[in-house]
């Protein structure tokens, strides 16, 4: 098998985007509702949460961004970010999603957001260099285009799991 066609490396490539896709859609769209009849937290303290953590997103974003761009690592500065992100990402996002353990941590307005605005972060960790690692995989610009495209196609998959998922 030719590991260097530029189907066989967009589709590798593309993969993490349906699970990270459905993570977020998961965590902006049904968790609010497990939430807030479960654990018995707010709609408010929800909201507040959200809006407080996408509002940090934009100070995070170039700084992540800025940082993934000056580790000089050969080919291993964006996985590494992807890996380390994603080990945190799902930690929280299984923090989140157990009730035993947002019982624990989590119920309270003050940890629920924290927790949120950490879950967002790690998220963002993941996310910006995962997108610019696209860019860096190859110079051609066709097979750029093919990367791009399958990663594209492949988050608007995970998008469409994470919203059948309570069917």
């Amino acid at each position: 098998m030719n590991l260097s066609h530029p189907f066989i490396i967009a589709t590798l490539y593309s993969l993490p985007a349906v699970a990270l896709s459905a993570t977020g859609t998961l965590f902006i769209v049904h968790l609010p509702k497990f939430h807030s009849e479960t654990v018995d937290i707010s709609l408010g303290t929800i909201s507040l949460a959200l809006l407080i953590s996408r509002a940090f997103d934009a100070f995070t974003d170039p700084v992540i961004g800025s940082l993934s761009d000056r580790i000089r690592i050969p080919f291993f500065r964006r996985p590494l970010w992807v890996l380390l992100g994603g080990t945190v990402t799902a930690f929280l996002f299984y923090w989140v999603c157990a009730t035993s353990f947002i019982g624990y941590f989590g119920s309270t307005p003050f940890s629920y957001i924290a927790l949120t605005v950490l879950f967002f972060l790690s998220f963002t960790a993941i996310l910006i260099p995962y997108e610019s690692w696209g860019l860096e995989i190859t110079r051609n610009r066709r097979t750029r285009d093919i990367i791009v495209m399958f990663r594209e196609g492949a988050t608007l998959c995970g998008a469409v799991v994470a919203g059948a998922l309570p069917l």
